[in-house]
C-alpha cells in the first residue's frame, strides 16, 4: 500500500472519528485492529496472489468496521453482516 493511500485513509478516519460516539469508535477500532493483523499477514507472505487476497480481506474488514460503527451511532443493533 503506498504512503499516500495510507495518509488519505488516516485523514478520512480522523475526520470521521470526530463525529462518532465512543462506543462506535471502539467498534471501529476493533475491526481496524483485525484488519491490521491481516495486512501484516499479507506483508509476510511471499505469494503475490495470497498477498492480494489478504489485502482484499483487510479492506473488507475495515469496511465492515465502518458499517458496524455507523450502526452503533444510528442506535441500531449490529446484524450478522456487521458482526466480526
Amino acid at each position: 500500500m503506498n504512503k499516500l493511500t495510507i495518509a488519505a485513509g488516516f485523514a478520512a478516519a480522523l475526520a470521521l472519528s470526530a463525529c462518532q460516539s465512543p462506543e462506535a469508535e471502539n467498534v471501529e477500532d476493533a475491526y481496524d485492529n483485525q484488519a491490521e493483523v491481516i495486512d501484516e499477514m499479507a506483508d509476510d507472505t511471499a505469494n503475490d496472489v495470497a498477498e492480494e487476497g489478504l489485502e482484499d480481506q483487510a479492506d473488507m474488514m475495515e469496511e465492515a468496521g465502518d458499517n458496524a460503527a455507523e450502526a452503533v451511532d444510528d442506535g441500531g443493533m449490529m446484524d450478522e453482516g456487521n458482526a466480526m
